[in-house]
């Protein structure tokens, strides 16, 4: 009797991060080591078009170069729930020099289209803020249709700023019921 040692990865991330783990596990081929995606708000399929946050990403490259990080993230604590401000300023100021040119290329960028998705046959857990106007909850329900074996976890961008941890265990929910499939 053998037994199956190989290491089986889940692959996850948020945003911009769903879209390269998706990606990359579909360039992985059958024999692919991944046991399944956490994907949580995605902000595309296919080309980045007049996504919502390809638009942000775009206005906030633009206003990083014309005012400085430090004018941006003002206005940004201004406008966001402290817990977001706080969260992307780390994010953000951690990212140094290239923030914008960073924000430029993720616009830019194709998240994986239609047969990519249907292509994935892991479970998959994809997470939505229904309340997210950067990350619409119709884009995560077309990810959910799309991949054959996934299951929408739906949540709330103030359940996510009371415990940031919310967004993961939504995502492994997900998976485990995409699992059970």
């Amino acid at each position: 009797m053998t037994s199956d040692t190989r290491i089986r990865l889940l692959v996850g991330g948020v945003s911009l991060g769903a879209h390269v783990a998706a990606g990359w596990a579909a360039r992985q081929g059958p024999a692919a080591p991944v046991a399944g995606l956490l994907l949580a708000l995605p902000g595309w399929t296919g080309a980045p078009a007049d996504a919502p946050a390809a638009r942000s990403a775009l206005v906030t490259a633009h206003q990083v170069r014309a005012s400085g990080l430090d004018a941006t993230l003002t206005a940004l604590r201004a406008s966001a729930p402290r817990w977001l401000a706080t969260e992307l300023a780390r994010s953000w100021t951690a990212h140094g020099d290239g923030l914008a040119d960073a924000f430029d290329e993720a616009a830019a960028t194709p998240a994986p289209g239609a047969g990519v998705l249907r292509g994935l046959p892991v479970p998959a857990g994809v997470v939505a803020c229904v309340d997210d106007p950067v990350h619409p909850v119709a884009v995560a329900r077309r990810w959910a249709e799309l991949l054959p074996r996934a299951r929408l976890v739906e949540t709330r961008l103030d359940a996510v700023g009371a415990d940031p941890a919310t967004l993961g265990r939504a995502a492994v929910l997900g998976w485990l019921h995409a699992s059970t499939r």
